[in-house]
């Protein structure tokens, strides 16, 4: 199953409260960094827009240009392959924006991607959904161009639906064997130093 997305993965301008210049928007759907993300401060992203068309994210992401450091942000464009549809709407998504290695093209980092690496995914204890976001470059690349964003986009995002990141972790926690071997994987495909993932709350509109 297939669909198509657009987000823009956002930092933040020293000082600025990003969540709540957000949460004044009407439309996109709003995720902003969950209290209990794990990843401190190893993903700069503090919060994102999502919609399923990329042309309403447009004039948004120019309306916020005051507020964000624009080198850092990031607009994506992709086709969600679905591999585990939640059955509702999950609360909480961890997201994990991945780079390829430079000895990949991006066609071939993919097709490692969705039948090798989406195992791992699928074995991950304590999630309700799994989807992964295959990215268009160059529809990425005129959205941020649109937007003002200028981040290179990433060539996949992981995303999995968790009840909460404490019911994520305990699970974790229970089968680390999966995560490292998730990252074992990862080093043959995956510019893991450039790649970057957080849990994020949905917030109701």
């Amino acid at each position: 199953m297939t669909r198509q997305r657009a987000l823009l993965h956002l930092v933040g301008r020293p000082g600025v409260d990003l969540g709540a210049a957000l949460a004044a928007l009407d439309g996109p759907t709003l995720l902003t960094r969950d209290p209990a993300c794990f990843m401190a401060d190893a993903s700069p992203f503090d919060a994102a827009l999502e919609s399923h068309d990329a042309d309403q994210l447009v004039d948004v992401g120019r309306s916020l240009a005051p507020l964000l450091d624009r080198e850092r942000s990031m607009a994506i464009v992709g086709a969600d392959v679905v591999f585990v549809e939640p059955p509702a709407p999950a609360p909480v998504r961890y997201q994990y924006l991945m780079h390829r290695r430079a000895d990949f093209t991006h066609d071939a980092y993919l097709e490692c991607y969705r039948t090798v690496h989406s195992d791992f995914g699928l074995r991950t204890p304590n999630i309700s959904g799994y989807i992964q976001l295959h990215v268009d470059l160059d529809a990425s690349a005129a959205l941020g161009t649109a937007t003002g964003l200028a981040a290179p986009p990433c060539d996949s995002m992981s995303e999995l639906h968790l009840a909460s990141v404490e019911h994520f972790l305990a699970g974790i926690t229970n089968h680390p064997e999966v995560g490292l071997e998730a990252q074992e994987d990862e080093e043959r495909f995956v510019d893991r130093p450039r790649s970057f993932g957080f849990a994020h709350r949905v917030v109701p509109t």
